[in-house]
Order: structure tokens, then sequence, then C-alpha cells
């Protein structure tokens, strides 16, 4: 049985992410723009550099290159924690 390589976009190996995240559950963009009420442009940006991510590319010659994202449940977690804590450490400096 041949291994294949999990392909995120960032060069990141299967070895590197760890196998567990190859079975855990992922989100499309609509879903955890839903999920989190906010719009598909802003969780686009939000993870598409983020390490872990599944970037799938479909490039035509002369056109542009569409982009399907699928972020596991384990890096939609990581981004939400990483935000709130930012908001917070904002929200409690001192005036």
């Amino acid at each position: 049985m041949s291994r294949v390589p999990e392909h995120t976009g960032h060069g990141l190996a299967e070895t590197q992410q760890g196998s567990s995240a190859t079975f855990e559950p992922h989100f499309s963009v609509d879903e955890l723009a839903e999920l989190w009420g906010m719009s598909t442009n802003f969780v686009r940006r939000l993870f598409i550099n983020e390490p872990g991510v599944v970037v799938f590319h479909h490039a035509r010659p002369g056109r542009r290159v569409y982009r399907t994202l699928r972020i596991p449940d384990s890096v939609a977690r990581r981004v939400h924690r990483r935000m709130s804590r930012t908001t917070l450490e904002r929200d409690n400096r001192p005036a």
C-alpha cells in the first residue's frame, strides 16, 4: 500500500503535521464563515496561509487561479484561540 503525502500548499508533509489531521473533520470556508458569523472573504484571508490548511489549486493558463480550502478542526480551533487571545490582550491593555 503506497502512502500519498498530504499536500497543504505550504510544504508541510504529513509527518510534520501528524497523521491525525488527515482523518479529523475539515471545514469549508462557507461552513466556518457561517459558524463564526463572518464573511467568507475574511475567513479565506484568515486561513489561506495558515499551516495545516489543505489548499487545492485549479489554474488555467491566462485565467485566475481557483483555490479550494479545507480547514481541519484543530487548525480552526488554533486560529480561534489565537484570535480570542489577541482580542483579550487588546481589550485588557491600560488606557
